[in-house]
């Protein structure tokens, strides 16, 4: 299973917020996806 892929998918919905978190790093994806 790929988490990247769960993330991608969790942040679908609102390709900003990935592209911000994305352009920061990528522990911030895992917050964001947590959160």
């Amino acid at each position: 299973m790929s988490w990247s892929v769960q993330i991608e998918q969790q942040l679908s919905f609102d390709w900003n917020s990935y592209i911000k978190h994305k352009g920061n790093c990528w522990q911030c994806l895992v917050k964001f996806q947590y959160a």
